[in-house]
């Protein structure tokens, strides 16, 4: 028990002498930098402008360059007279022709910062617009941010632009992460079959009517006999020429002079037996009625 006591006396005091130093220590560092503060150039002489460009020097000469592209350069200034140190971030470059952007990239440096003279270097690029075999001046001059001040002193450089640099390419955009897939929906349950139903019976087929029968052909008449034509009386004539009478036939079973039956004769067109006695009935009959025919007309 009494060494605890003990050591928490002790802690007591060591924090008690601590608290003190500390606060020294900060106030010590407080002045330094008010005094550093204090020691800073408020003038400085400029002697010259050292300028490099793409790792070439140039002095007032005429640098070819490709229009719309950037260049990186630095800058080191030659001076003297300083009162102070050095005001290393609080110096930038500027150019008077908008054709020429010139971009402080950083805080200068120098070898000997509280040097009454010296060099100091402020690094930046340069970037030049214009048409194709232009000719662009400008003047690069030094300045200082902190509102102290500097002697006046620019760098004439002369630029020919001799080709248009090509647009770079925009960066390809990000791709969008892909969408989480959707849960597959629950497939939803298969709809129970309809019963199929039943089959209609097929009707009876109906019986084939008996086919009617054949009519009986009708007789084919047989052809009546054409008449035999009528010689007509010529006309040329005014009395016909009374025709001889025929022979009489001899009747059937006679025998000729010459003691032969007498051979029938036949109709050419028909080929019909010539009726021997019924010619000549109608050889009368046609003589007759000529001699009647002559008579009226005389009369």
């Amino acid at each position: 028990m009494k060494k605890q006591i003990l050591i928490t006396g002790v802690s007591a005091l060591v924090l008690i002498g601590v608290a003190p130093l500390n606060t020294q220590t900060t106030q010590g560092a407080t002045t330094a930098a008010t005094r550093a503060a204090a020691n800073v150039a408020s003038w400085i002489e400029i002697g010259r402008f050292d300028v490099v460009i793409d790792g070439q020097s140039h002095n007032s000469d005429v640098m070819k360059v490709t229009a719309g592209k950037t260049y990186q350069g630095t800058c080191t200034v030659h001076y003297y007279g300083a009162d102070g140190r050095l005001p290393l971030d609080h110096f930038m470059l500027i150019s008077n022709n908008p054709a020429v952007t010139v971009m402080t990239t950083g805080s200068a440096t120098a070898p000997e910062p509280t040097a009454g003279s010296g060099t100091f270097t402020i690094p930046f690029t340069v970037t030049i617009q214009g048409a194709t075999g232009e000719t662009v001046v400008t003047n690069i001059s030094a300045k200082r941010t902190d509102g102290g001040r500097m002697s006046p002193y620019s760098h004439g450089q002369t630029f020919e632009i001799i080709a248009q640099s090509e647009p770079e390419p925009e960066p390809n955009p990000e791709p969008e992460p892909n969408p989480e897939p959707e849960p597959n929906p629950e497939p939803e349950p298969n709809p129970e079959p309809e019963p199929n139903p039943e089959p209609e019976p097929n009707p009876e087929p109906e019986p084939n009517p008996e086919p009617e029968p054949n009519p009986a052909p009708k007789p084919t008449p047989a052809p009546e006999p054409q008449p035999s034509a009528k010689p007509s009386p010529n006309p040329s004539s005014d009395q016909p020429e009374p025709r001889p009478l025929p022979d009489k036939p001899s009747p059937a079973g006679q025998l000729t002079p010459q003691g032969k039956r007498p051979a029938p004769q036949h109709l050419p067109q028909t080929g019909d037996r010539v009726n021997t006695a019924a010619s000549a009935l109608g050889l009368l009959a046609l003589l007759s009625g000529a001699i009647a025919f002559s008579r009226k007309r005389h009369a």
